[in-house]
């Protein structure tokens, strides 16, 4: 009688170690999943950051600032266009319109 329960005892060790393995094997699949997938959402291509720039000023009096701006973008990397969208609103020195101005962006 030991010799069969000897048996038994590593069948069902064995067993036990095939449904260890298969439970290890499951969560080890389910956290490379989700560590995975933040850094899919991250490589997504065509995502354009917009700026958006509200100035009392004019835009002729405000250009060579705004050129200088862009170049340091560029410098850093961002290409106005592909990676990256400048939007300017210049209230043309009347202060009343840029509540106006502001709100085109919140629509």
């Amino acid at each position: 009688m030991t010799a069969v329960s000897s048996q038994q005892s590593v069948v069902s060790k064995d067993i036990g170690d095939k449904s260890m393995m298969k439970t290890i094997l499951v969560w080890l699949l389910a956290t490379a999943i989700l560590i995975s997938a933040p850094a899919a959402q991250a490589q997504q291509p065509g995502k354009i950051l917009r700026i958006g720039f509200l100035d009392a000023s004019t835009a002729s009096s405000s250009a060579a600032q705004w050129q200088a701006f862009r170049q340091e973008l560029s410098k850093l990397g961002w290409i106005e266009g592909k990676s990256i969208a400048l939007e300017f609103r210049f209230a043309e020195l009347k202060s009343e319109r840029l509540p106006s101005l502001r709100r085109t962006w919140l629509v």
